[in-house]
């Protein structure tokens, strides 16, 4: 069961999505997180890049 949360609407944020295509590299990376390093945090699980 997914629980998806968002924090800022995705039709707010499309505008500067399109006009900076480059976030997708800031995004979380299995080349720069390690497995322990936990990157997203929800009251019921927390979750890795790895997951």
């Amino acid at each position: 069961m997914a629980i998806i949360v968002y924090v800022v609407s995705p039709i707010r944020v499309r505008p500067y999505q399109r006009s900076a295509p480059s976030t997708a590299f800031v995004m979380p990376s299995i080349n720069f997180w390690t497995k322990d390093e936990v990157v997203i945090v929800t009251p019921i699980r927390n979750y890795t890049v790895y997951q």
